[in-house]
């Protein structure tokens, strides 16, 4: 059995929360398995990553591991080792499909330059019933949808005349309407 060196599986933990482990494969045989796995350096991150292979008995603990950075060709495995072994120990670990489609998706730029508005109720948090208003509802015939009164509206959110005069004309025009079909 293998065992790691002080730091190496604090610092493959980081690295495997990072995201720096790609393109793992477990391999299964009689005898036990092997597992190769990709692992981006940490600080030179556009260099080529580094190949990981270790090798399981059938009760999964380490029989041999190599990495290709300086330190992975010591006996005790290197960080990197280590990541690859906690990425594939992790329970959560998620496949392509599980994960959200990635192509077809907008920008940033473009989300943030083309954002959709809010919603009234966003817009005015807590005054869900505004159409209640506690007043009594008048129907049109037409439609059959409720409208609020003015005296209601004035009373709750209807701070001054300038507010009113907009609401008068347009009750003046519902009620010249009404006359004339009648």
């Amino acid at each position: 059995m293998q065992t790691f060196r002080g730091k190496s599986v604090s610092k493959g933990h980081k690295l495997f929360q990072s995201h720096h482990v790609q393109e793992v494969v477990e391999i299964r045989d009689s005898g036990g398995g092997f597992i190769h796995g990709k692992v981006t350096p940490q600080t030179r991150v556009n260099n080529r990553p580094y190949d990981v292979k270790v090798e399981v008995n059938l009760d999964r603990t380490v029989r041999r591991t190599e990495c290709t950075c300086k330190a992975g060709l010591s006996v005790r495995g290197c960080k990197h080792v280590a990541a690859v072994c906690i990425f594939i120990n992790n329970e959560c670990t998620q496949s392509k499909t599980d994960q959200p489609q990635c192509w077809n998706q907008p920008r940033e730029s473009q989300v943030e330059k083309y954002k959709k508005g809010c919603t009234i109720a966003q817009m005015f948090p807590g005054q869900e019933h505004l159409i209640d208003c506690n007043a009594t509802y008048t129907f049109n015939d037409v439609q059959n949808v409720p409208y609020c009164t003015e005296g209601s509206l004035f009373g709750q959110y209807i701070q001054s005349e300038k507010d009113i005069e907009p609401l008068r004309e347009i009750a003046r025009r519902r009620g010249k309407r009404k006359k004339k079909r009648i």
